[in-house]
């Protein structure tokens, strides 16, 4: 019985250790990507984007 509950703690623990991880790698990709002042897109266009487009 305890060894089930405490498997089942381990299981949360890490399943919430993952979310943490995985929001905190979406906020710093945004962050490197922030928006010049009087500008409509980040100043740095990606490599994709530019294959894109053909250049």
């Amino acid at each position: 019985m305890f060894r089930k509950v405490a498997l089942g703690l381990v299981g949360v623990a890490a399943f919430a250790a993952s979310l943490v991880l995985i929001r905190q790698q979406r906020t710093d990709e945004f962050e490197g990507r922030k928006v010049p002042p009087g500008e409509t897109v980040p100043g740095e266009i990606q490599l994709d984007k530019l294959r894109e487009l053909g250049i």
